[in-house]
């Protein structure tokens, strides 16, 4: 999960073959299933306004 983002960036900025561009949005696919997706961390204003 670490390196995918990035890995899908550059396939986009190099313009690599479209099966390797599959090939990540494929384990990209199956890591959301596993780990499911990031989810944004809220925090409350007294983080900001103590």
């Amino acid at each position: 999960m670490k390196y995918l983002e990035p890995s899908i960036s550059l396939a986009n900025k190099y313009n690599i073959p479209p099966y390797l561009k599959q090939t990540l949005e494929l384990a990209k696919q199956m890591a959301e299933m596993v780990f499911g997706k990031k989810k944004e961390k809220q925090e409350g204003l007294g983080k900001w306004f103590g």
